[in-house]
């Protein structure tokens, strides 16, 4: 096989060639991110939660407590550390989380808002659990805000409520303020920097902001069932469109443009951003929890000889129809990455015409030859041939560096008989 050595000055060539060919036409399509599975096995997943740290948590229903996945540097590891968070919840729904590391559920089974107190930033063993709160009927989505402020949806009587902190911590009877009105069957709940909150209004299928001044406002269209909200630190607004089995965005700048970053989900109730834009997603329709990354860097470190899948997205920003991905390693085909064959840019290829607003995945396979980095990319091409979009990606194969090949045992004369030879002193 052929073995290719890719240098800097090489990878900035082929960028430069990818860039140039997109250049020579209109920009149909851009890397939306890469979908990994972060857990499998949940029971009824309903809401996921990410701290600055990068732990994610987990509230799923049926089970006694929330699940944490452990981060190292800010990332979840291939087989991450799972610990179990209190104990005693019903039927968790949604969950959050504040700077502190103290972690709040909806309590949907037990009519409740519950806080699972932090000792010094982490969940002891045996923590303390305070309801906050009184009054509920069906909690379903809860958020926290910069002041430590709980606000929570009440699906069953439609509506949400804040819960005010006093010097960043909820008192044992505290204010509670209603926001908002008109919902229905509404889900899910997430605040900005600035106190606007967000509201998926799952029966009206529709998300809808509530401003700080009190004003109601529509956000994008085309939402069916949405189940959860989530927004980032620039005010972009992401959605868990349950029923149209994706993840969609609402441009901060622009809240009738509504892209879609992630397809191909069964039924996604609970969404969550971090600070680096990487989005979590609760699909209840799988049990499992999946990370949608615009990082190039996916694969991570993977044993030569074995294989390791990633699903890149790719979103449409005008009309037209596409060959075949190209997948390379280090410029070649058919190296380390290749196409799996199973996202549907491959599947509808040049059957399928893309409307804007569109998305298509590859589903790459990672199998390393040789150890250290890796270096790959992801291309479409329009039906002429030029590319309109381009996703670089990397892994490492884990291996030893120079392997040795086994040691053979030849003989080469008889010591005795030359011993024979040599004239005595």
């Amino acid at each position: 096989m052929l073995r290719t050595t890719l240098t800097s000055a090489s990878i900035s060539l082929f960028a430069a060639l990818c860039a140039g060919a997109a250049a020579s036409s209109a920009q149909t399509a851009n890397y939306a991110g890469v979908v990994t599975t972060l857990e499998t096995g949940l029971n009824v997943v309903q809401g996921v939660a990410v701290d600055a740290s990068g732990n994610v948590y987990i509230a799923a229903d049926y089970q006694s407590s929330i699940e944490e996945l452990v981060a190292v540097n800010g990332s979840i590891p291939a087989n991450p550390k799972i610990v179990k968070l209190g104990s005693g919840l019903s039927d968790a729904r949604g969950v959050a989380v504040d700077k502190s590391g103290n972690v709040f559920v909806a309590d949907l089974g037990d009519h409740t808002v519950k806080e699972i107190v932090a000792v010094n930033g982490t969940i002891p063993l045996d923590p303390t659990i305070r309801t906050l709160g009184s009054g509920f009927s069906a909690p379903h989505g809860i958020a926290m805000d910069g002041s430590g402020n709980v606000y929570v949806i009440d699906s069953s009587q439609n509506t949400v409520t804040e819960i005010l902190a006093v010097n960043g911590t909820i008192p044992t009877s505290p204010t509670m303020v209603a926001i908002g009105s008109g919902f229905k069957g509404a889900y899910g709940v997430a605040v900005d920097a600035s106190a606007n909150v967000y509201i998926a209004d799952t029966g009206n299928s529709a998300v809808k902001e509530v401003e700080v001044n009190t004003t109601l406002a529509s956000l994008g269209g085309g939402f069916s069932h949405p189940q959860s909200v989530a927004v980032d630190a620039s005010g972009n607004v992401f959605v868990a469109d349950t029923n149209n089995r994706a993840v969609k965005e609402i441009a901060a700048n622009d809240s009738s443009q509504v892209l879609t970053i992630g397809s191909g989900f069964s039924s996604p109730k609970g969404v969550a951003v971090d600070k680096f834009g990487n989005i979590y997603v609760a699909d209840s329709g799988t049990e499992t929890i999946q990370e949608i990354s615009l990082k190039p860097g996916i694969f991570g470190s993977i044993a030569l000889g074995t294989t390791a899948t990633a699903t890149l997205t790719f979103n449409f920003s005008s009309p037209g129809s596409i060959m075949a991905p190209g997948v390379f390693t280090q410029g070649a085909t058919g190296l380390d990455f290749t196409d799996a064959g199973t996202g549907t840019c491959t599947i509808l290829g040049t059957s399928h015409t893309y409307n804007a607003g569109d998305s298509c995945t590859v589903v790459v396979t990672f199998k390393p030859t040789y150890s250290g980095t890796r270096y790959g990319a992801v291309t479409l091409s329009n039906n002429s041939g030029t590319v309109i979009a381009t996703a670089n990606i990397t892994g490492i194969g884990d291996g030893p560096q120079v392997t040795w090949r086994p040691g053979t045992k030849t003989t080469v004369g008889n010591i005795n008989a030359h011993k024979a030879r040599i004239p005595p002193a």
